[in-house]
This record gives structure tokens, sequence and C-alpha cells, in this order.
């Protein structure tokens, strides 16, 4: 069950609601009971979007979900396709509860057809579904699953517009940064990983496209 709230008005729209979410998650081998966990979760969304001026845009959005394992994750069978690095499903698995905030800014010229787009966002996920690996003195490797606690994740991009009318040309430049911190474990012992990425890219193409569209660019 849930219910959404809405208002709109001619440059402001707002949205706010909340869902319950209520399973029963089993697992059975030969009519066997291995395990079985009942969950219960409130699922709150909000969502504002305010057109403050004439092509331009500001929106914020909070959104929240339920991730069930998936079957592979949960059978505990041993996968040995690989013999030197086994895999084995944990029935004792809970769903991660995910949160999710971000911010957009929305800027559009419609003389000159210049724009140019901004974000922010930030994740938190409770009960991370990680690997849980054990490395023998030979290095073979048994690899399960567990529910690792918190994990985060931030980021932000940039894209920026323009034509250049002298050369026929419209120009587009793209840049964003991720970050993310989580939980593995390893022979028994947590580990704390941190991934960080960094891209940009540039392209550029013809304006009108009626028998030509060729664009060149690249990305790094």
């Amino acid at each position: 069950p849930g219910v959404t709230l809405s208002r709109n008005r001619e440059k402001t729209r707002i949205s706010a609601g909340l869902e319950a979410e209520a399973g029963n998650l089993g697992n059975k081998i030969d009519k066997s009971l291995l395990s079985e966990n009942r969950f219960f979760f409130l699922i709150p969304s909000f969502s504002y979007e305010n057109e403050y001026r004439t092509g331009k845009r500001v929106m914020a959005n909070l959104s929240s979900s339920v991730n069930m394992p998936v079957v592979s994750q949960l059978l505990p069978v041993v996968n040995t396709m690989n013999p030197l690095s086994v895999i084995r499903g944990n029935p004792g698995l809970k769903p991660e509860y995910s949160n999710r905030l971000s911010f957009h800014w929305i800027y559009f010229d419609q003389f000159s057809f210049t724009s140019l787009f901004a974000g922010l966002n930030a994740t938190h996920t409770k009960d991370k579904i990680s690997w849980d690996r054990t490395i023998g003195e030979d290095l073979r490797q048994m690899n399960t699953y567990f529910n690792a606690g918190n994990d985060w994740g931030a980021g932000g991009n940039a894209s920026f517009s323009t034509p250049v009318r002298r050369l026929g040309m419209k120009v587009n430049i793209d840049l964003e940064e991720s970050w993310s911190q989580g939980i593995n474990r390893i022979n028994s012992v947590d580990n704390t990983f941190t991934n960080r990425s960094h891209r940009i890219s540039f392209s550029a193409g013809n304006r009108k496209k009626e028998k030509w569209d060729v664009e060149v660019g690249g990305t790094v």
C-alpha cells in the first residue's frame, strides 16, 4: 500500500509519497526449508521542480527502493565451473534497502541554443550484498555472499553545449565524477574499499543535418 500527494502550479511541482512493502523470503531444497526471512520496509519519495525563470529550472528528488537477492545469490549449491574460484550462495541473505538523493540544475538559452546541465547525487544502501572470499594456501578461492552493512556513493556531472555558427558546428563538453565506498570480506576480515572515477568528453558535429550527419570527439 502507498499514498502520494502532489501539488502543481504554473512554475512549481511538488510530490511526496510513502509506501509500505512487506514480504517473506523462503529458501527450500528438496522440500526442506533452509531459511525464512520476513521483512518490512517504509519507502518514502519526494520530488520538487521549479522553473524560476524561462529556460532555468532546478529539481530535487528523493527515492528509496528494496532490492531482493537473486536466486544465484541464495542457492546454497557450489558452482564449480571454475575449480580455482568456486561460488556458493547464502540462503540467509537479507534484501538491500537503498536511498538516493539528487539535485539538478538546467539552463537553456532559446536564442543562442546554448545549454548547461549540472547535477549532484548521493546514495546509501543498507545491508549491501557483497563478496565473502576465503583464499587458501594453494590460492584457490571459495566465494559466497553476505550483507556488508552500509554502502555509500556520490557523484556529480555537468554538460555544456553551444553552437559555433561561423563554422556551422555544435560542440559538447561533458564532465563526470563519481565516488563509492563499501565493504567486502577476505579470509573473515572486513575490508573497506573505495572507488573513484573521472570522465571528460568532447565532441563536435555539424548543425545542419539534412544530408550529412558528421560528429567527431573523444573521451578520457
